[in-house]
């Protein structure tokens, strides 16, 4: 075990000082700071966001005049020539033309510049509230009676659940909520699994190319030193984790007085989110980006030179780009066969699975056995890899990854055969 700690302590202090490592770890930072800063300077910044009105009806220039956001200020204006000079100058940031023909407003908007999409729906809204007054007016509706053709009706969404005895639970629908965190979720595993895969092959090539491995070998076992890389790459996985959470929960102590946080956490209850079978996307996440990493360490071993390390994880990438894309191809249809059959193959379910548990379309048998197929499929390939890596530790060859991988696999039933004899 002593020997075991070495190498993946070793492994583990090289990775972290490493400076991709560091940018890795500093990148939500920059992020987080990055959207701060710009959110502090949009704040303060000075751009002209005045819409002139040209309008001969009284009316509708104060409806306009009277709102005054950040966003928008709406200022009055005696003739098009007059606006269109003003906003030739910059002075403005566009102006509206609206007139009434037999009782329709009729309305346009000329600017130099896009406005955002919450300026023109501020707009659209305004004259909407112009043109209903109108028509209550023609109606001869009184301001109560209008007042009331305006109230919505309420519609409240519940989620209703059912348990094995039949007892049944209703509360809140968290599905968006789910599904953002199941998205980010998959996103950040897929972009460990290519990173990570990457890394671990490397480590496990490099000390291949420099032909050193007759004299580790002859003071450690081959599966020591196999298990050792592994757990010291998985300790850096590890370490940045930990790190992103702590970020995260630095970040929204810090901000979550804003009110655009406030807007997006209010009455959301995670406890309530992580309830029921949606706990079981982190286990689904752990143990897939798990066998990703033991098949790189696999691949790693299969080739004699640092130099092929990126042909040797292609197979890994490819394989994780099916199962991302195709889970965002049938996103919209969780019930789809091919999703369906995607929750239950290995390497694949960490990309199908979180989507349809956080849609609440998978029972709980189904989700452990795609479960527990996945953790098995983990530990085989981890012994295979290992024991693989025993044979072929030695091999030195440039004939690719499954001429050697051929050769690995004879080379391992000789010496089991030797073995039993």
């Amino acid at each position: 075990m002593s020997k075991f700690w070495i190498i993946a302590l070793d492994v583990y202090k090289k990775n972290v000082k490493n400076i991709t490592f560091v940018i890795m770890l500093l990148a939500p930072i920059l992020l987080v700071g990055f959207i701060y800063l710009a959110s502090q300077l949009m704040g303060g910044s000075s751009i002209n966001n005045t819409i002139e009105v040209v309008s001969s009806d009284p009316e509708v220039v104060q409806t306009l005049k009277s709102i005054k956001t950040d966003s928008l200020n709406f200022k009055e204006v005696k003739s098009e020539k007059a606006a269109k000079k003003t906003l030739k100058d910059e002075k403005s940031a566009g102006y509206l033309l609206v007139s009434e023909k037999s009782g329709l407003i009729e309305a346009t908007l000329y600017t130099t510049e896009s406005l955002a999409l919450e300026q023109s729906m501020l707009i659209q809204q305004t004259l909407n509230q112009i043109q209903s007054t109108k028509n209550a007016e023609q109606l001869s509706l009184t301001p109560e009676q209008v007042a009331n053709l305006s109230i919505p009706a309420n519609l409240k969404n519940e989620h209703i659940s059912f348990a094995n005895d039949g007892t049944e639970k209703v509360g809140k629908d968290y599905f968006a909520i789910r599904t953002v965190i199941s998205t980010a979720a998959v996103v950040v595993i897929f972009i460990f699994i290519l990173t990570y895969s990457a890394t671990i092959a490397q480590e496990i090539a490099s000390e291949k190319g420099t032909r050193i491995m007759e004299v580790i070998l002859s003071s450690t076992k081959a599966q020591t030193h196999f298990y050792g890389k592994l757990t010291g790459i998985l300790l850096v996985c590890l370490t940045q984790i930990v790190a992103y959470i702590l970020i995260g929960f630095i970040s929204y102590r810090q901000f979550k007085g804003l009110s655009v946080i406030k807007n997006i956490l209010s009455g959301v209850d995670f406890k309530e989110v992580f309830d029921g079978l949606f706990i079981y996307v982190i286990p689904f996440l752990i143990f897939s980006l798990l066998i990703y990493l033991f098949v790189a360490a696999l691949c790693g071993s299969l080739v004699s030179r640092s130099e092929d390390v990126p042909k040797a994880v292609q197979p890994i990438t490819y394989i994780a780009m099916i199962g991302y894309f195709g889970s965002i191809i049938f996103s919209t249809d969780m019930n789809n066969i091919v999703v369906k059959i995607m929750s239950y193959v290995p390497f694949l379910s960490a990309f199908a699975m979180p989507a349809r548990l956080a849609q609440g379309s998978v029972r709980l048998p189904e989700v452990l056995i795609s479960l527990a197929i996945l953790i098995v499929s983990t530990i085989l390939i981890l012994l295979f890899s290992a024991g693989l890596y025993k044979s072929n530790v030695l091999i030195y060859n440039d004939n690719g990854l499954f001429k050697t991988l051929k050769q690995s696999l004879e080379s391992a039933k000789i010496e089991r055969v030797n073995h039993k004899a």
